[in-house]
């Protein structure tokens, strides 16, 4: 069974034979694969960025700013702006 790590190194292997530097972009949600695509980078498997998307709630990014985890409901659902 292919883990998220496993698709980060095959897609890094593949772009680098190009010759491409490229962006990974994961959106709000996905934060075991962002876990992975930091591994990946620890390992040696860089990408130029790497892009964690979200929307008003946006916990993660405060965390990588600050260091400190502060969840909190910003918006609930249904009254969230999806633009």
């Amino acid at each position: 069974m292919a883990t998220p790590d496993d698709f980060y190194a095959i897609a890094w292997r593949e772009i680098r034979k190009q010759g491409i530097e490229s962006t990974l972009c994961i959106p709000s949600g996905n934060y075991g694969n962002i876990a992975a695509a930091f591994l990946m980078h620890d390992l040696g498997m860089t990408f130029k960025e790497i892009l964690a998307a979200h929307n008003a709630n946006d916990t993660i990014p405060r965390f990588l700013s600050s260091g400190k985890y502060a969840p909190e409901i910003l918006y609930l659902l249904w009254q969230m702006q999806w633009t």
